[in-house]
């Protein structure tokens, strides 16, 4: 039975809610790599050091100041809680050193990384339980707003139509986990989010600017819902100007160099675009993320140079070979390291072929992480 149908067997044998699911016709073909990346616990040691000291420096009373007149330029209060389900993916180097990739505040596969560990009955690689610890990092959530956790929560899982999201399998899955502890949880468009007691945020309207996201906008400033992650939080770590900003810190080693495109920088940046990425400095994934070596000039004129793009050098990523039914194969890998406020909770890897991860690798996917005394 391939891998995929053995995870879905898994899932609908663990939770009675997903037994009448048609979880094959939403699940990726590629969504899981049979293979595991064994990586020396210096490397785990390296991601605790960088995700502490970023949390640190993205929270000074400086910081938190510049984040304050930020949301107040867009309308938003910031509000005092941190954000769940941070991520902060990484490229190993050949040297051993990690090199940060991108923060993210709405990262996928939280749920499914644990699931996945007790799947393949691997130890998970950071917390025991990973998802159990969710229950403290809530309540540290509602602490932080000033009020205390509900026994019993009425929460939303929130997306731009949710049910043709790639990873919807992972809200159906936090669905029936938080139901069979006693919360009365639903799967909804950003459009129905409604007055309830916590907010599971996966849109990637950051700052919930689009018409769309007005209802989020507004809960969000009452300050009467939790909703994590927030803006503060993606304005504080996630906006890739922390990246630039950080050039300067002790984060440096971990750090490709990164420079905003500007007038001042753009000849620069297209004399040295061939070991350089373009990105604009508010986004996600690979989406409008340009390769220097093959962008066109039309492309990279077309780019804002009003702060809204940067230039960030090439990492390349790391290579593992594996046996397949096909013989030996070489596939590229990254690290996903979910974190919160200051703590790493656990890791994942994703293992793929060509230039990005797609879910669309045979033998690649999302796989597990062992760290050990190498």
């Amino acid at each position: 039975m391939p891998l995929r149908h053995q995870f879905i067997s898994f899932l609908r044998d663990k939770y009675s809610g997903l037994s009448h699911q048609d979880l094959e016709a939403i699940t990726a073909e590629h969504l899981l790599s049979p293979f595991k990346i064994e990586l020396p616990k210096t490397v785990l040691s390296q991601a605790q050091e960088f995700v502490g000291l970023a949390y640190a420096y993205s929270h000074t009373d400086q910081a938190r100041q510049r984040t304050q007149k930020e949301l107040q330029k867009k309308g938003l209060k910031a509000q005092s809680n941190a954000s769940l389900f941070m991520s902060y993916d990484f490229h190993l180097g050949e040297d051993g050193v990690l090199k940060l990739i991108e923060i993210n505040t709405n990262a996928a596969f939280y749920f499914l990384g644990s699931e996945l560990y007790e799947f393949r009955k691997l130890p998970q690689p950071v917390s025991p339980d990973p998802v159990g610890d969710l229950f403290k990092d809530i309540e540290n959530e509602f602490n932080l707003l000033g009020y205390k956790a509900p026994s019993q929560m009425k929460l939303q899982i929130v997306d731009e139509s949710p049910t043709l999201q790639r990873l919807y399998l992972e809200f159906l899955v936090a669905k029936n986990w938080f139901e069979s502890r006693g919360h009365h949880t639903e799967i909804c468009d950003r459009t129905a989010a409604t007055n309830c007691d916590f907010i599971y945020n996966r849109s990637t309207d950051f700052f919930f600017e689009e018409p769309a996201s007005k209802g989020l906008r507004d809960l969000y400033n009452q300050g009467m819902t939790l909703i994590s992650p927030q803006p503060a939080e993606y304005f504080a770590l996630a906006d890739k100007e922390r990246m630039i900003e950080w050039q300067s810190t002790p984060l440096k080693k971990y750090l490709p160099p990164a420079f905003l495109l500007s007038p001042e920088t753009v000849e620069r940046a297209w004399a040295e675009r061939k070991n350089l990425f373009f990105k604009p400095t508010r986004a996600f994934g690979s989406k409008m993320t340009y390769k220097g070596a093959s962008i066109a000039r039309k492309a990279f004129e077309s780019m804002d140079l009003n702060g809204g793009a940067m230039a960030q050098g090439l990492v390349p990523a790391p290579e593992i070979e594996r046996q397949t039914p096909k013989g030996p194969q070489k596939f590229k890998y990254d690290l996903r390291i979910y974190a919160y406020q200051n703590e790493v909770r656990s890791v994942i890897a994703r293992v793929y072929q060509g230039q990005v991860t797609n879910l669309k690798t045979e033998w690649g996917g999302f796989c597990p992480v062992l760290f050990k005394e190498l």
